[in-house]
C-alpha cells in the first residue's frame, strides 16, 4: 500500500494552494460577486491573550536563568522577556 503524501512544508503548501483558488475565483466569478464576498469578509484582528501580571512576574521569575542562558547561547538581548 502505498503512503499518503505529506507536504514538508504544510503552511507552504496551504498558502499556495489558497493563492491557487484565489486566481481561479477571480478567473471564475463576476467582480460584483468577488467584492460583495470580500466586504463581508470578517477583519483580521490578532488580539493576543492578556496574561495577569502576577501570573507573568510568576513565570518570568521561574525561567529567568534559562532565557539568561538563552540570550548567551544565541548571542541575542532577551532582556524585554524579563520585563
Amino acid at each position: 500500500p502505498s503512503t499518503p503524501h505529506v507536504p514538508r512544508f504544510a503552511g507552504l503548501s496551504r498558502t499556495l494552494r489558497l493563492r491557487q483558488l484565489k486566481a481561479l475565483a477571480k478567473q471564475v466569478l463576476p467582480k460584483t460577486m468577488l467584492e460583495a464576498a470580500r466586504k463581508k469578509r470578517a477583519p483580521r484582528e490578532h488580539v493576543l491573550p492578556t496574561l495577569p501580571p502576577e501570573d507573568r512576574a510568576r513565570l518570568v521569575s521561574y525561567y529567568r536563568e534559562d532565557i539568561l542562558r538563552l540570550q548567551d547561547l544565541i548571542d541575542r538581548d532577551l532582556s524585554a522577556w524579563l520585563r
